[in-house]
């Protein structure tokens, strides 16, 4: 789960501000997937969507307006390709530093950093950051990859 347990519940605040929003997993399976969907209970039922696999990665991260990747500790990230992969895509990215990401990860440079396992930390960076655009949406990830988009859109998109 590396971290999405902080991100549900900040998303589930997020929809105080933003009832609207959606939030998607992708690759979230394993063995935390009875967790993850015990805390996606406390959701309502359309306000999230569960991609199970996409190759497509580019293309993926080009939904985002917003990407959060938050590993729970220091070591968790090994590669941070995932960094790498939203940074590239010019994602506003929210991150924990995990890995080599304190090599190449500035607060508030190239990206939001908050502490980890902190929620309203999550949550309080996610509104910043759509505070810098017109509709944003948040992807959370864990270290195999697992993403969490948020849409702050207004339209059906």
């Amino acid at each position: 789960m590396e971290g999405i347990q902080f991100v549900i519940p900040a998303f589930k605040q997020l929809l105080n501000d933003y009832p609207e929003a959606k939030l998607i997993l992708t690759n979230a399976t394993g063995d935390y997937k009875s967790k993850i969907q015990a805390l996606l209970s406390e959701l309502p039922v359309n306000s999230y969507r569960e991609i199970a696999f996409e190759e497509d990665i580019p293309s993926l991260y080009q939904l985002f307006d917003v990407y959060v990747h938050v590993p729970i500790n220091e070591h968790i990230e090994a590669f941070c390709q995932t960094y790498v992969e939203a940074l590239a895509a010019g994602v506003s990215s929210i991150f924990t530093l995990s890995g080599v990401a304190s090599e190449f990860i500035e607060n508030q440079r190239n990206a939001l950093v908050v502490p980890f396992k902190d929620a309203e930390a999550i949550y309080h960076a996610m509104v910043r950051l759509d505070r810098y655009t017109t509709s944003a949406s948040i992807n959370c990830s864990r270290a195999t990859r697992c993403g969490t988009t948020v849409h702050f859109r207004t339209d059906d998109s």
